[in-house]
């Protein structure tokens, strides 16, 4: 009687175990969110590095008016590319998020993501003395959408969006991006990026992390987050 008592609370003690183990196995950690903010003048490249901090917001100047910034409540990038009539050289501004979100309440849910961009511009009409432009991307679950925006402030679609599956055993990972150019005599471009779940109610996906990570990177680096 006593051997059979010790059986029990044994395997009881075992599955219990193999329970929480693979719970802990089912969801995969959540990782923290990262920021780049990378800046050019000329031909010094400036990328912006900072340790984990609490701040909602980030902003990164490289010259007067060239900026990159992120706003994680909002879920907002922006960049900005301005170059003065006494500069004449290249300006450049990336603003980079990979962000991660967890599923709460239900196991599996289609999602979709949506990045709506504003573009704004000062320079003249026929963009004679300014070469400017800029670039969209927003990526999720090897999936993957972009748009560009013209010298003269014209952007190809207002919004991009791709459709994907959320599952709660795993955080979905989702870069998304603004990068603005500006050669010539005083031109001025922006681009603005603002990331949604199309038509879920709030509560169910929520970020990983309440914090912000503004890290080292390399061009290499950059790149490597779309692989």
């Amino acid at each position: 009687m006593l051997q059979r008592f010790i059986h029990t609370l044994l395997l009881t003690f075992f599955c219990s175990g193999a329970l929480v183990a693979a719970a802990s196995t089912a969801f995969a950690e959540c990782p923290q969110s990262t920021v780049y903010l990378i800046g050019k003048t000329g031909d010094i490249v400036k990328f912006e590095a900072s340790t984990t901090s609490d701040a909602a917001t980030a902003h990164v100047s490289y010259g007067r008016g060239t900026h990159a910034s992120y706003d994680r409540n909002a879920r907002v990038v922006e960049a900005r590319s301005e170059v003065w009539s006494d500069e004449a050289v290249d300006h450049y501004a990336r603003a980079t998020v990979v962000e991660h979100f967890s599923l709460h309440g239900v196991s599996t849910l289609p999602v979709t993501l949506r990045l709506n961009l504003t573009v704004f511009r000062a320079t003249d009409p026929g963009c004679r003395t300014a070469l400017v432009g800029g670039s969209a991307l927003l990526a999720a679950n090897g999936q993957s959408a972009a748009a560009t925006a013209s010298c003269t402030g014209y952007i190809n679609v207002p919004f991009i969006e791709i459709t994907t599956v959320m599952h709660s055993a795993e955080p979905l990972q989702v870069t998304y991006e603004v990068i603005t150019r500006g050669w010539g005599f005083e031109p001025a471009f922006q681009l603005t990026g603002q990331l949604e779940f199309v038509g879920i109610p709030e509560g169910i996906i929520v970020p990983c992390s309440t914090t912000l990570a503004l890290e080292n990177s390399t061009w290499g680096r950059v790149k490597a987050l779309y692989r």
